[in-house]
């Protein structure tokens, strides 16, 4: 298993299971910092945390994984949500874990499914719009006939869409898909998300990590509302950390009125929904997310009451 060498911002792959996982890290600040590890969610990369990364480092030495298939990373025989969460327990047993766990979307949703059964390796979660079991499909735009269509169409359906689509489009179509306000991201970094997206797409198995992350992502939220022990829902029960439930008041990928389902599951979780922001306020607001994770971790180490935080 390959290990983190300290000090130094870097990017570079590690050996996880056989695969080369990509890492970013943002060093801290601050020899008394704690490891953190950042996760993306569903067509993202470890690029979209450089932001709140930057920010924390006072106070996390931070690092951002690309999941198997997406940013950098190679691609695996298995995207199910199992699989993909034991990738993530390796980059966490190479940080040194235990770690600060923070994931949006889908990243949210493998970060839950880690915490719940390795609840060794997580010191504190925190789940920024994870995608969580419902049954109204108005509650996702994600869920519309034409998205499902194409993601169950698989790999193939999905490179005939990439090639008829320049990545600045893509990126742009996605931004306005997922932020209330989507000028508010500085150019420097859209471009940089542009310039990542190009990168991905010149890799072989992008679209195929896409399709069938989507499929097993899909799976398990149906699985959900079924019973047993690995369903999200019961997974979410389990948690034993301090956790941050996070979300968008304007949140249109994933309806802000889950947030309350999933703060309910979660026994003695901490909820906040930031107003004016959608599905990526890490990306849309990183200094408002910055301030609740830093008041967060400080009530965690006792240096703030819960009133005091709020």
């Amino acid at each position: 298993m390959d290990t983190f060498p300290a000090g130094a911002s870097y990017s570079r792959s590690i050996r996880v299971n056989d695969n080369a996982v990509h890492i970013r890290r943002t060093p801290a600040l601050s020899p008394d910092a704690e490891p953190a590890v950042y996760v993306h969610g569903h067509g993202g990369s470890s690029t979209n945390w450089a932001d709140l990364a930057d920010l924390l480092s006072s106070r996390l030495d931070g690092m951002a994984v690309d999941l198997p298939g997406f940013g950098r990373s190679e691609p695996t025989r298995s995207y199910g949500l199992a699989q993909t969460a034991a990738a993530l327990a390796g980059v966490v047993s190479a940080a040194g874990g235990p770690v600060h766990l923070i994931g949006n979307s889908y990243g949210g949703t493998v970060a839950l499914h880690l915490a719940a059964l390795r609840p060794e390796l997580v010191r504190t979660l925190t789940l920024i719009s994870p995608a969580v079991p419902f049954l109204n499909p108005r509650w996702s735009s994600h869920l519309s006939l034409s998205g499902v269509k194409l993601f169950l169409g698989g790999a193939r359906a999905l490179r005939r869409m990439v090639a008829s689509t320049d990545p600045e489009e893509l990126v742009a179509q996605s931004l306005a898909r997922c932020c209330a306000d989507p000028g508010a991201i500085p150019w420097t970094r859209v471009q940089a998300e542009v310039d990542e997206l190009r990168q991905a797409m010149s890799l072989p198995w992008r679209p195929v990590a896409e399709a069938r992350s989507y499929r097993g992502l899909i799976f398990e939220l149906l699985r959900g509302h079924l019973p047993g022990r690995t369903s999200l829902r019961s997974l979410a029960r389990r948690l034993t950390m301090p956790t941050l439930v996070l979300w968008g008041e304007q949140d249109r990928v994933l309806n802000v009125k889950l947030a309350g389902v999933l703060a309910r599951l979660i026994p003695h979780a901490r909820l906040v929904v930031l107003d004016r922001v959608g599905h990526l306020p890490h990306l849309e607001a990183p200094h408002r997310v910055a301030n609740v994770l830093s008041s967060f971790l400080a009530e965690r180490h006792g240096q703030l009451s819960p009133a005091a935080a709020d």
